[in-house]
């Protein structure tokens, strides 16, 4: 199934009513909005978090390893905010570590010939 952004979903009819219900809570929740990102918990799902948990993960693995942060794809930008967070967490003193994303921003138009049918 594709969503409206034409991306394809293997979530089941369940799983997106409960995703439009956490949405709608989002939207009309009583917290007021100065307190809304300090409350952000509340409306993470366990697939979400743990996501969190694995990129926090995987930015500990290179503390001590010198070199830039890469992310091809960076679709909404989600993955450079959360290793701009982590670096400001685990190396506060370490700015020369570049963060760097790469997208096209309208996907590749075609597959070169020299990729073959693969």
């Amino acid at each position: 199934m594709k969503s409206k952004t034409g991306i394809k979903s293997y979530k089941n009819d369940h799983e997106m009513q409960v995703d439009k219900d956490v949405l709608d809570l989002f939207r009309n929740c009583p917290i007021p909005e100065e307190q809304l990102m300090e409350n952000l918990g509340l409306f993470l799902n366990a697939k979400n978090f743990s996501r969190i948990l694995f990129l926090h993960h995987i930015y500990k693995q290179i503390i001590d390893v010198p070199g830039v942060v890469m992310d091809f794809g960076t679709r909404w930008g989600n993955n450079l905010a959360l290793f701009s967070v982590f670096r400001g967490i685990c190396e506060p003193f370490n700015r020369h570590r570049k963060l760097i994303g790469f997208d096209t921003f309208t996907g590749f138009p075609s597959i070169n010939e020299k990729d073959g049918d693969s």
